[in-house]
């Protein structure tokens, strides 16, 4: 979210951000398969939010993007 929204403002922040994404998407992968148990898993239920959340995102950034021109 924060990547889609300050992405217009801070052309710098996107580098930053994927470093910082990319490090924490290892480091918590890592945790999912070897440390978490399965035992709670939902079935993807979660993953319709969070594409509402990446929609009202990318949404709030073009608009951002269509005021700043």
């Amino acid at each position: 979210m924060v990547l889609f929204v300050y992405s217009v403002i801070s052309p710098l922040a996107n580098y930053f951000l994927a470093f910082v994404f990319l490090v924490f998407g290892t480091i918590l992968r890592h945790q999912f398969i070897y440390i978490y148990p399965t035992v709670p898993d939902s079935g993807g239920k979660i993953w319709v939010g969070f594409i509402k959340i990446m929609i009202s995102c990318m949404s709030v950034a073009q608009i951002t993007c269509k005021s700043t021109i």
